[in-house]
């Protein structure tokens, strides 16, 4: 015979609504939606911090972007506008064309192919041209001893009903006499320090390499203004040590470095109105080859790379020598060697980026942490090469006077788990350091080294839970086993709603509102810190050495008045 069940009777009071069933049910629906919404937020938010982060670790990207036809075959150099608008063109007489490229504004608005007039003497027979890729300053020299430099000025305009025009000029300087007259000029540097500017020259003299250099300043009148003149002028030839193959001027205008056929490099050294040998080094001694193809300054003037015959690259970097209390240049890179003898240069004016080509092979590397950012075959041998000056874009010129234009995609050439975690040599330094500075001028180096910033985090963790541990325990005990039930029920809560309180906000407040009202006091705040511990715990050491009649005369749950 089958057992009955018996249903059980539930008591009304006992039962639960179908409404309170309900608000239940929806509750833990919503409960575990936004349970699993804040996980599949958290996800996403490091899909998009991966997103953000991995671009930084790409190598830059170049892809071909148009060509030019420019059918000229005395070109020497070239140069471009920070727009791509409108390059110019050194000839090998001295003179500078330009060619309009802009098609936006119709035909009627471009201008074509146009020639500017800088005021060079009719009988100025050129005999040296140099160009400074990052500055864009074409230096002169002159088959009778003048020199003379200038350079190309952009500034777009916007005329009515034509849109965005780029204007030039041609900014020159004075013809001047630096050398002995008479004699051809073979190169000519030039370095510009507004207050003072630095000229020096190689002359050939009856078959022999002469070196004289003149200190330019601006006399200005009394009502300002005025004009630039030579204060000294020197023959350096008596410090020749051989015979110098090129000659380098930085931007600061107080030195020179002359680079000997045989591989050796001078440092002269202008001081009280006087060059005198500071430094001679050789930047290929451990090499098969010693002797220097090309030497030409890094953005900055602070760095100089060098390349030997078989392709080899190094830098060198000036930096100040605790010892013997002066600056002093010293190897401070070494880069991938190309297949033959760097024959083009051109240096970024962003960045330390810089340029080399060897045979149709070229080659786009960063400075600081020796890492080619891009290498390919060009499938041409260029003849002349430069970076935009946003660094965007790099233009060659091939031998039938065609100009290659590549579209450069190259963000973050300084980011990359080197510069992240390695110890580099920077600019000024002479030893291999974690450093971080992410700010300064435009030539500035960046210095992104991670180290110290995590170093520094797990230190002001530990010095922090170092002070904050004990004094929050101590505090958590007091207040709950010692504490008035009275006063209890207001510090706890109190506690509690700071301790819910965003450390991220109440940092913000302290730096906008407290750090400007303590910044004068810090180190009386630390020590009256330390000072109220060490004396809380005195206190409490004496008090519970006091007889009991004593200690019983104050309430219970009011010790820490004393304490």
């Amino acid at each position: 015979m089958a057992k009955k069940t018996s249903k059980i009777s539930i008591p009304k009071r006992f039962q639960v609504g179908a409404r309170t069933l309900f608000i239940d049910r929806l509750m833990t629906g919503l409960i575990m939606f936004g349970g699993v919404s804040i996980i599949v937020a958290v996800f996403f938010i490091f899909v998009f911090i991966g997103w953000k982060t991995v671009p930084l670790f790409r190598s830059a990207e170049v892809d071909p972007l148009k060509k030019i036809e420019v059918g000229d075959n005395s070109i020497r150099y070239f140069g471009i506008d920070e727009w791509l608008e409108l390059p110019y063109f050194v000839r090998d007489d001295g003179s500078i064309g330009f060619l309009d490229l802009n098609e936006e504004n119709g035909a009627a608005a471009n201008r074509g192919a146009f020639q500017l007039d800088y005021g060079k003497p009719d009988d100025f027979v050129v005999t040296s041209i140099h160009q400074n890729t990052i500055s864009d300053e074409i230096y002169l020299g002159s088959g009778d001893g003048r020199v003379m430099h200038v350079r190309p000025v952009y500034r777009p305009t916007y005329p009515d009903d034509v849109g965005r025009v780029i204007e030039v000029e041609l900014q020159a300087s004075r013809v001047w006499e630096i050398g002995r007259r008479g004699f051809p000029v073979t190169d000519f540097k030039y370095g510009d320090r507004e207050s003072r500017q630095l000229a020096a020259v190689l002359q050939d003299v009856e078959g022999s390499v002469e070196l004289h250099a003149a200190v330019l300043e601006m006399r200005r009148g009394l009502f300002g203004g005025g004009e630039l003149q030579i204060r000294d002028r020197m023959d350096l030839s008596h410090l020749l040590r051989y015979t110098p193959q090129e000659i380098l001027v930085p931007s600061d205008a107080d030195n020179i470095i002359v680079v000997y056929e045989n591989g050796e490099v001078d440092f002269l050294v202008l001081e009280q109105r006087q060059f005198h040998l500071r430094q001679t080094f050789r930047p290929f001694q451990n090499h098969a080859q010693s002797a220097i193809h090309s030497a030409n300054f890094i953005f900055g003037d602070v760095s100089i790379l060098f390349a030997n015959p078989d392709g080899d690259m190094v830098a060198w970097s000036i930096y100040f020598d605790p010892e013997e209390g002066i600056r002093l240049y010293h190897h401070s890179k070494t880069f991938e060697s190309l297949p033959a003898a760097p024959e083009l240069y051109a240096g970024s004016r962003r960045h330390k980026i810089f340029l080399v080509t060897s045979g149709e092979q070229a080659s786009l590397q960063f400075m600081t942490t020796e890492r080619i950012r891009w290498q390919d075959e060009l499938g041409f041998s260029p003849t002349a090469a430069i970076i935009a000056p946003r660094y965007n874009a790099m233009l060659f010129m091939d031998q039938s006077q065609q100009i290659h234009v590549y579209a450069v995609e190259d963000h973050h050439p300084v980011a990359g788990m080197r510069s992240y975690f390695s110890k580099i040599v920077y600019e000024g330094r002479q030893d291999r350091i974690y450093d971080w500075q992410s700010s300064g001028p435009a030539e500035f180096e960046q210095k992104l080294s991670m180290v110290p910033l995590l170093i520094g985090t797990m230190k002001g963790t530990v010095y922090a839970m170092l002070l904050a541990v004990p004094i929050a325990l101590l505090s958590a005990l007091y207040v709950s086993q010692f504490l008035r039930p009275g006063l209890k029920r207001v510090v706890k809560p109190t506690m509690e709603i700071m301790a819910s309180l965003p450390s991220v906000v109440l940092g913000f407040f302290a730096a906008l509102w407290l750090s400007p009202l303590i910044s004068n006091a810090v180190p009386s705040i630390i020590l009256s810190i330390f000072g109220l511990f060490i004396g809380a715990i005195l206190t409490g050491v004496i008090w519970s050495m006091l007889p009991n009649p004593i200690r019983l005369r104050l309430p219970l749950g009011l010790e820490f008045i004393v304490v």
